[in-house]
């Protein structure tokens, strides 16, 4: 009865180390799926194009630079079918302050995006 007895106690401790091996073996698999998604963001290729033949005005002494925004759509590459910005319209005229003021989720952070060139509208 003792050796039946040693010989389960012995069974449940392998199994049990089994399964603790199997669940960072699992826990790898999956960092290594995330690794491998980040690079392909990390080299994926960019559709804006950073370099053009227009130059920043020199806006010193009275010139007339402002932000604008005409009727501009937004959706994000990686999810083209959930559309963010549809026809926004935004001016900004030079030595103005401006707030954008929203609920979560509404495209603030999206327009700023625009703004400074990470992503093209549609």
């Amino acid at each position: 009865m003792g050796e039946v007895l040693t010989y389960l106690m012995y069974m449940q401790r392998l199994t049990m180390n089994i399964g603790a091996m199997l669940d960072n073996i699992a826990n790898l698999a999956k960092i290594q799926g995330s690794c491998i998604a980040i690079a392909n963001i990390i080299y994926a290729p960019c559709d804006v194009n950073p370099i053009g033949k227009e130059q920043p005005r020199n806006i010193v002494g009275g010139g007339s630079a402002q932000i604008e925004i005409k009727n501009a759509s937004f959706a994000y590459p990686t999810k083209r079918e959930v559309p963010i910005l549809h026809d926004v319209s935004l001016q900004v005229p030079k030595n103005n302050i401006v707030a954008l003021v929203g609920a979560s989720g509404c495209g603030k952070s999206s327009i700023i995006s625009l703004i400074e060139r990470w992503y093209d509208p549609l």
